[in-house]
């Protein structure tokens, strides 16, 4: 039987994973790396109110998904239904079925006449994220273009600010069929244990779970969370969302982010159904389940960051997010539980800062080096954003002082300095960890050269070296007047070496080279 959508009062949108869960069958290799078996697929559900949710369209729509799109890899798209094109070309991308590799600047057009199996158009993505082996799955469903697409390749994309994968897209209602949920994307993570992101219109969407998108360029772009948990970032500001929640996002003319995600609300019954319908989302409909599942993942994430899993210090400060910010979610956990969990968690945020430092000075009447080490200043992060430090001593690994004339003996002096953590913070940021670090040098260290050039008196040359190139040539870090220097371009590693800064910096004036290397290092020590 054909399901009745012309009614917009009728219309009610549960947004959740599909009834059934679907595994697809092997089938030969794509042109990239195929499809896992066992993946998930996640459709909405659209229901009359008057009647039991019907899925008869979507199973069908799901059945030709299974049918005909195991073979998609990573970063590939295959043609599920309707009128779908890529590129504007054919290019054999015209059967149900088909496959194709996605480019970057790939665009996708999903086009629905009306809402039945034959008129209903989809097609279905699977792009790589910065996790190994896993894919983000898209099922762009409706009216739905897609442009701007970038797509994640390596490890090396971690440099990109942009969350890879990233697309811009715009959705718009089915004619005759009431607008909320005929149109859009569903973005599903189908590993349970991993966050996954991308970039949409401008927006990063860090995922454990299933969303409906849709976008109205101009107006706003929604995310209404199926089931789990999402983080949406743009303009600055965060808003995170459970299910039955929903964030907008206001977008301008063209269809990029315009502001800051709206805090989550509560979605109405007349945008839900009152009953579910599967047993596994049964146990997600009460709040109260929600919050201790989100409490359930944090103790998981810190399980396995403090086992030596450094990537899943990501996870931990997620989820501590997610329980902070979430509208309704912290109040609903038992508060000693939750402090265990904090504790627990603080015992994964635990650090050693890594400071080397070169610097050279050149003059055709002298040459002088000074490299100082802080082998391991120990930080350990609170999940309310404070942490704990214990100052370091700044010792010379060398210090050296060489004439261009030849002298008597040289004497060298050194006197180690000391550095303390005068602020640090750990923030989440898409797919990344972004660190940042002030340094102040709490107790400067000294060197000095005697030098003995007969029949002149012994002449003492070269005190402060260190201290006075480092802190002219990094100037720009100086946070004036206080002793202390600002560090925030780490690279994010996600390993034991968990992130690292490295700052090089030369100069010349009246004669004389300036050259300084500063390596920073942030070691991932879990507390065990």
């Amino acid at each position: 039987m054909q399901m009745q959508l012309s009614n917009p009062a009728a219309i009610l949108l549960r947004l959740m994973l599909i009834a059934a869960f679907v595994v697809i069958p092997a089938q030969p290799a794509a042109a990239q790396a195929p499809a896992t078996q066992g993946n998930d697929l996640f459709l909405p559900l659209v229901a009359n109110n008057s009647t039991a949710a019907p899925a008869g369209l979507y199973a069908q729509l799901l059945q030709r998904v299974a049918q005909h799109c195991g073979a998609t890899g990573l970063n590939q798209i295959c043609y599920v239904n309707g009128v779908v094109s890529l590129n504007a070309a054919d290019d054999g991308f015209n059967a149900p079925g088909a496959v194709a590799d996605l480019t970057d600047g790939a665009i996708v057009r999903v086009t629905s006449t009306g809402s039945s199996i034959d008129q209903l158009s989809a097609a279905w993505l699977r792009l790589r994220t910065v996790t190994p082996d896993h894919a983000l799955t898209i099922l762009a469903f409706g009216n739905v273009q897609i442009e701007e697409i970038a797509l994640f390749v390596n490890e090396t994309d971690l440099n990109n600010e942009k969350t890879l994968p990233s697309l811009r897209f715009a959705s718009s209602p089915i004619a005759g069929v009431d607008k909320l949920g005929s149109s859009g994307l569903i973005v599903a993570n189908p590993a349970e244990e991993d966050l996954l992101s991308l970039t949409l219109n401008g927006a990063a969407l860090t995922l454990g779970s299933t969303a409906l998108v849709e976008a109205t360029p101009g107006a706003e772009m929604k995310v209404t969370m199926a089931s789990g948990a999402s983080r949406t970032e743009a303009n600055g500001g965060e808003s995170t969302a459970v299910q039955n929640q929903q964030v907008s996002v206001p977008l301008d003319a063209s269809g990029n982010a315009a502001g800051a995600p709206t805090t989550a609300r509560e979605l109405t019954d007349d945008e839900f159904l009152a009953q579910m319908l599967d047993e596994l989302l049964e146990k997600l409909k009460d709040q109260i389940a929600l919050a201790n599942t989100a409490l359930e993942r944090l103790n998981r994430a810190t399980d396995r960051c403090v086992a030596g899993q450094a990537r899943y210090i990501y996870n931990v400060l997620y989820w501590v997010r997610v329980i902070e910010k979430t509208p309704g979610i912290k109040g609903l956990i038992n508060n000693t539980l939750l402090a265990q969990a904090y504790s627990r968690a603080a015992n994964c945020l635990s650090f050693e800062v890594v400071f080397d430092s070169t610097v050279n000075t050149t003059h055709p009447n002298l040459r002088m080096s000074s490299h100082l080490n802080m082998e391991g200043m120990p930080v350990q992060f609170l999940v309310d954003g404070r942490f704990i430090a214990i100052n370091s001593s700044l010792d010379y690994v060398s210090y050296s002082y060489i004439p261009s004339q030849s002298c008597g003996p040289i004497s060298i002096a050194k006197t180690a300095g000391e550095l303390e953590v005068d602020s640090a913070s750990l923030q989440i940021a898409g797919n990344k960890v972004r660190v940042a670090t002030t340094l102040r040098v709490s107790k400067m260290p000294d060197e000095s050269a005697t030098i003995s050039c007969p029949p002149a008196p012994p002449l003492v040359v070269g005190e402060d070296h260190w201290v006075s190139v480092f802190f002219n040539m990094h100037e720009d870090l100086w946070q004036k007047p206080d002793p202390s220097f600002r560090f925030s371009e780490w690279k994010y590693n996600g390993g034991v070496n968990f992130a690292e800064a490295v700052y090089v910096r030369n100069n010349t004036d009246s004669g004389f080279t300036f050259d300084t290397t500063t390596y920073l290092i942030l070691v991932h020590t879990p507390v065990q």
